[in-house]
């Protein structure tokens, strides 16, 4: 009789989705930067503004690092199965806030109309770093999964 797989070799690390997420939103948020400075007149893009969102999310990462989580480490999810809502959330809501973004600064005109958008694009990108980073942190120091 065959073994039956490990199921905790199915689906997808939670650190590789959070890499990717991560990864996902400072393209994002870069590219929400570009477009801006590109695109948008000097009048509607201060430079503050562009380097405060350039800076987003190393400032969310560290902010979400000092504030405690609300579930224990032990009860956190290791791996996402490739059918699990919370995977494409995770992976889609980069993509989508990046594209809503780009499509109505573009469409406006305007960055400090939608500063606050661009902002939540880094931040989200920030929370995921953090994610990121205490998935590896947790590896490292030896818990188990």
């Amino acid at each position: 009789m065959a073994a039956l797989p490990d199921t905790e070799s199915r689906g997808f690390s939670t650190a590789a989705v959070q890499l990717a997420a991560t990864l996902l939103g400072l393209a994002g948020t870069a590219l929400v930067i570009v477009q801006a400075a590109v695109w948008v007149k000097h009048s509607h893009a201060s430079v503050a503004a562009l380097a405060l969102t350039a800076c987003t999310p190393l400032i969310a990462a560290l902010v979400f690092a000092a504030v405690p989580s609300r579930a224990p480490e032990s009860d956190s999810v290791r791996h996402y199965s490739p059918h699990a809502l919370m995977l494409w959330i995770t992976l889609g809501l980069p993509v989508v806030l990046t594209a809503l973004a780009m499509v109505l600064i573009g469409i406006s005109g305007s960055f400090a109309d939608y500063f606050g958008l661009a902002l939540l694009v880094a931040a989200n990108a920030g929370r995921n770093l953090r994610d990121w980073l205490r998935a590896r942190w947790l590896k490292k120091a030896g818990s188990p999964g």
